[in-house]
């Protein structure tokens, strides 16, 4: 599941930031939860959503660092689903690599916390990143999936 990033790209992306694979933003991600989390041993630590949350006793998930790795890694490619949906991935590898490297430093209530803050986190990107792609997608193409009423029943007739 993670990436094994070489020598030579592990230079390059010291120097220029610019994540050019899937597996690029989820190292450069995991790097970030490991720098951001190297207290999390200590006693009373608390998870909070950002940095502007933290404060003495307090780690911040490092989501504005994590959404410029993702901007950095789409701003030099076309738009398109599967490097947006590259970012997701990315998000959630990223922490199960983090959890897969430190299984004991972590105590439950706060692996538990990295969890959830993670998923809201990647469905937070994929609101404002990736939906606003398939709806376009949907303009352009018509929609892929049935529509199904209140009811549950799939409604044969396409929306204009």
């Amino acid at each position: 599941m993670a990436p094994y990033i070489n020598n030579d790209i592990k230079c390059r992306l010291k120097k220029d930031n610019t994540p050019k694979s899937a597996g690029e933003v989820t190292y450069e991600i995991t790097l970030e939860l490991i720098k951001a989390t190297k207290n999390w041993n200590k006693p009373k630590i608390i998870l909070v959503n950002n940095v502007g949350q933290a404060k003495n006793n307090e780690v911040a998930y490092p989501a504005n660092k994590i959404a410029i790795i993702c901007k950095n890694y789409l701003e030099d490619n076309e738009i398109r689903f599967e490097r947006l949906n590259a970012c997701i991935g990315a998000i959630i590898n990223a922490t199960f690599e983090y959890i897969r490297r430190n299984p004991f430093r972590m105590p439950f209530k706060l692996l538990d916390r990295l969890g959830k803050i993670t998923y809201d986190f990647a469905a937070e990107w994929y609101a404002r990143n990736l939906s606003f792609y398939e709806n376009e997608a949907i303009k352009r193409n018509g929609d892929v999936y049935p529509i199904i009423d209140a009811e549950g029943e799939e409604n044969v007739e396409k929306e204009d």
